[in-house]
């Protein structure tokens, strides 16, 4: 699968409700599936594994790349609040919403 295909993908699966936006909440609600362990922090052990479970064919190394861009404190796991600024970088019209266009390609320059 390509990277926009996939990325395509990965957006379908986070618009949870179809209407072909992702919101903030949206996103905390996949980012909860991610925190196998429920202490309220993906872990990048969580996310690399569960990512490539998810995505058969997306080198581990790629699912490391985009976790250590979300990581911003270079802590080895991602929070809510981390979360929710990654979400605000990739809103690039500032209108509180993700569409597509803007998830696409925002997070194919994570994934590069």
């Amino acid at each position: 699968m390509a990277n926009v295909e996939l990325v395509r993908a990965i957006f379908k699966k986070v618009d949870t409700d179809g209407d072909g936006e992702v919101t903030v909440n949206e996103l905390a609600t996949v980012f909860a599936k991610y925190d196998t362990d429920g202490d309220g922090k993906v872990k990048k052990e969580e996310f690399v594994t569960s990512f490539v479970e998810k995505y058969p064919g997306v080198p581990k190394e790629r699912a490391e790349k985009v976790f250590d861009k979300m990581d911003k404190a270079g802590k080895g796991e991602v929070t809510l609040v981390e979360l929710e600024a990654v979400f605000k970088a990739m809103d690039t019209d500032g209108d509180g919403i993700l569409k597509e266009e803007e998830f696409v390609t925002k997070w194919c320059e994570m994934m590069a």
